[in-house]
């Protein structure tokens, strides 16, 4: 669709008329119009002079300012034809414009059909934004739309399969070490162990961490220690005070050693 109205840079437009007549500025403006109308312009005089509304007593003026002033103002283009450089430019940053527009305006139908249709979240939207040929989709076929979001939403999923697996792996292992310091340690029964694991291993559908791995310090043995006082005093975790009453002179060893004697003080 064409631009009913073309962007006139006044300034511009002062400085390349200022030593111009007239009816040369005429004609040069009626030349420019006609290219943000076309595009470009033809090299044959008679249809330059039928463009520019050169009336007929006008023609041979017209052709000798043309020579001498505005045949300097155009170069030809890769077409053999007639283009202004200004003109030009403008004319494909409004075409960068309006597409940019457009596509905008799609993407936003796109988005929205996926949550209200689809579900999708908001991973999986911007999946698809990256990723989606607007060139090869009418959005007007809401059938054809489906099944291209449905199998853009499966190969996202297919592709962060692996972060899953990842981060699976990375609780079995977590857990594997922590029963290897309790085992050493005694410190909580197998019913606590699981309780502690699954606060600590705690993640969302989409995360790529789990609780644990959001900690910027862990040491597993105080981390027990610090359990098991909590159960020791009111059977009430309250993992987000255990700095608060920690001994923080203490080593690991001192407070496990301390611990096991408050819980177990029989065994000493």
């Amino acid at each position: 669709m064409k631009d009913p109205a073309a962007l006139f840079y006044i300034n511009d437009w002062l400085v390349a008329t200022k030593e111009m007549k007239a009816n040369e500025r005429g004609w040069y403006l009626n030349l420019i119009l006609h290219q943000f109308d076309k595009g470009d312009l033809p090299i044959d005089i008679e249809e330059l002079a039928n463009l520019a509304d050169v009336r007929f007593s006008e023609y041979n003026d017209f052709k000798a300012k043309w020579e001498q002033v505005l045949k300097h103002k155009f170069k030809l283009n890769n077409t053999g034809r007639l283009e202004n450089d200004v003109a030009r430019r403008i004319i494909q940053s409004r075409e960068l414009f309006k597409e940019k527009r457009a596509r905008s305006g799609i993407i936003g139908y796109i988005v929205k059909f996926a949550k209200t249709k689809l579900k999708a979240d908001d991973l999986e939207i911007q999946y698809i934004k990256d990723n989606i040929d607007l060139s090869s989709i009418n959005i007007k076929d809401e059938q054809v739309l489906n099944q291209v979001l449905k199998h853009l939403i499966k190969l996202y999923r297919n592709e962060n399969e692996n972060e899953t697996i990842s981060i699976n792996e990375r609780i079995r292992d977590f857990e594997k070490d922590l029963r290897q310091v309790n085992n050493e340690n005694a410190l909580l029964s197998e019913l606590e162990v699981n309780k502690f694991l699954n606060y600590w291993t705690e993640h969302n559908k989409n995360a790529k961490v789990f609780r644990r791995e959001k900690e910027t310090t862990w040491d597993s043995k105080k981390r027990l220690a610090r359990w098991a006082l909590n159960i020791k005093g009111d059977g009430k975790i309250k993992e987000n005070d255990w700095e608060e009453d920690y001994r923080r002179d203490e080593t690991p060893e001192e407070a496990l050693k301390r611990v096991k004697g408050e819980l177990f003080p029989d065994k000493k």
